[in-house]
């Protein structure tokens, strides 16, 4: 498939940077590119998913993941503090319902703790309701995701505080 020499990337790279869902799925449909495909980008290592997920388009990632791009925990941590996180999780949650949305992450937060953290409430529904995430679990500091929400503003915690799970 066609690499840009100055990037050692695809077009569907660059599609994905560009946030351009149509012709992420004009050049999928087209042949010859793979939707997991690990290289150069604008000097780092990625896939599609990476950059797509990194730019927040909840459509791009969308196309991707349909395309068979392998989600990981790491693309829905990229993107818990936007308004997209709830539209590329459940994409992540529908690609692949073996995800442990309690793994600890890099950071040593779980998916929870950083959508608590971020104050992204509608996440942190999603997260409680679908994925099956515990409320008890600690983070590598100790804290629980209530703590991390407290930490994010009042408004979030007094949600969290009246949802019955907590």
């Amino acid at each position: 498939h066609y690499r840009d020499a100055a990037y050692v990337a695809t077009l569907l790279h660059e599609a994905a940077r560009a946030s351009q869902p149509a012709a992420a799925t004009a050049l999928l449909r087209h042949g010859g590119f793979d939707a997991n495909a690990a290289l150069e980008f604008r000097g780092s290592v990625a896939t599609p998913l990476d950059v797509a997920t990194a730019r927040y388009c909840a459509e791009t990632v969308a196309v991707l993941l349909r395309a068979g791009a392998t989600p990981t925990l790491q693309h829905a941590a990229i993107a818990a503090s936007r308004a997209t996180a709830v539209a590329i999780v459940t994409a992540l949650m529908e690609r692949d319902d073996d995800l442990d949305w309690d793994r600890p992450l890099r950071s040593g937060e779980t998916m929870l703790h950083v959508a608590a953290r971020t104050g992204n409430l509608d996440l942190v529904h999603l997260l409680l309701t679908s994925g099956g995430c515990s409320v008890r679990l600690r983070d590598a500091h100790g804290a629980c995701p209530l703590h991390s929400a407290v930490a994010a503003g009042q408004a979030l915690s007094e949600a969290m505080r009246s949802d019955a799970s907590w």
